[in-house]
């Protein structure tokens, strides 16, 4: 059984077992089936759980949706699941829109993964590593965090290009 702990805002288990303490299983045991284990329980119904909460886990692997909103000790996690992003060149024009109060220029998580040619649940999911939390589409992303998530992923392109480049010369040797 894997332990997680919620760093997003909600997540909901549909199905697996559950290893939960006492005070987390009472007011869920609507959702929940007992089990002969002691503290296991059988998801029966969907089961949410707030940031900060912990519980343990078995069952089938867990989405990129779920695994985006935990921390994990175990083999599944939001790395197994990660996105991989195209090559994004220093002359791609970065649109932006402006924030209703007029004061940073913006960009919605939409216009970001048209961008980045990701849908929006992975472009969600590449927000999460820099500690930005979307919850939909029009969620407004600022663009210093665009410009430093597209520098990253420019300079991480560029490394992967001089790999590729000694890689041919060794195969060429």
């Amino acid at each position: 059984m894997e332990t997680y702990t919620v760093i997003g805002s909600v997540v909901t288990i549909n199905t697996g077992l559950l290893e939960l303490n006492k005070g987390q299983a009472e007011p869920r045991m609507h959702a929940l089936e007992k089990t002969e284990e002691a503290g296991i329980f059988r998801v029966a119904n969907p089961t949410h759980f707030k940031r900060g909460e912990s519980f343990g886990y078995e069952g089938p692997p867990l989405s990129k949706v779920v695994l985006v909103n935990l921390a994990g000790e175990g083999e599944e996690s939001i790395e197994s699941a990660s996105v991989i992003l195209p090559v994004i060149s220093e002359d791609d024009e970065i649109p932006s829109v402006s924030s209703e109060e007029g004061s940073d220029d913006v960009m919605t998580v939409k216009q970001l993964g048209e961008l980045l040619n990701l849908s929006v649940k992975d472009t969600i999911a590449l927000l999460s590593d820099y500690e930005f939390v979307a919850s939909a589409y029009n969620s407004k992303v600022p663009v210093s965090l665009v410009e430093q998530v597209l520098d990253e992923y420019q300079s991480a392109d560029a490394g992967e290009g001089a790999e590729a480049s000694e890689e041919e010369s060794d195969d060429a040797l």
